[in-house]
């Protein structure tokens, strides 16, 4: 198993849209790196209150709760740019076998 995954998609932190594909997630078994247009988020496990499943209007999110006061209380990455839920079911199986537990 390798020691990183990483997915292209958009994001969302607090009032500022990053639309796909100007955005990655790279998820290690220590940390979160959301990289974007203009800045980065870092986010060790530790600092990572919860993570869920966010349903948008056409599409599927990873929202992640934390406790960086850093960051922007909402964050939210999308892995599809598309309707459906493929790039995020594709995303949370990576991020269960690296550790993560994400709710519904």
């Amino acid at each position: 198993m390798s020691s990183s995954f990483s997915q292209t998609g958009g994001a969302k932190l607090g009032l500022l849209n990053v639309g796909w594909p100007f955005s990655k997630l790279t998820v290690s078994p220590e940390a979160l790196h959301l990289s974007y247009l203009g800045g980065d988020c870092h986010f060790p496990k530790e600092s990572i209150r919860s993570l869920r499943r966010h349903k948008g209007f056409l599409s599927t999110a990873l929202k992640i709760e934390h406790a960086d006061p850093n960051y922007a209380d909402l964050v939210l990455f999308w892995a599809s740019p598309v309707f459906g839920t493929s790039g995020f079911l594709k995303l949370r199986d990576q991020m269960e076998k690296m550790g993560y537990e994400i709710h519904d």
